[in-house]
């Protein structure tokens, strides 16, 4: 498991009012190893939105190991914007 975090989702819109952001999964959630997709959707008062996602990619959890004498931690989370 891993905790990831990511900076904060944002929209602009012309109108000078702010959208309104919904995400499917939010910044500091625990991930079980695997791949994730976190949908982003914005709102504005008009009602028209925007859709983006981006991957989560936690990969899987062993001992520590030394190697070369130092400790490697194999835990790596990583992700990816394609916005």
């Amino acid at each position: 498991m891993a905790t990831v975090t990511w900076p904060a989702v944002t929209a602009t819109d012309n109108s000078g009012q702010a959208p309104t952001v919904f995400q499917s999964m939010q910044s500091g959630t625990t991930f079980q190893e695997g791949v994730y997709s976190v949908n982003v959707m914005a709102t504005d008062s008009m009602g028209l939105s925007a859709t983006c996602n981006f991957k989560v990619t936690v990969k899987g959890r062993q001992r520590h190991e030394k190697v070369d004498g130092l400790v490697v931690n194999p835990l790596h989370a990583r992700k990816f914007v394609l916005c």
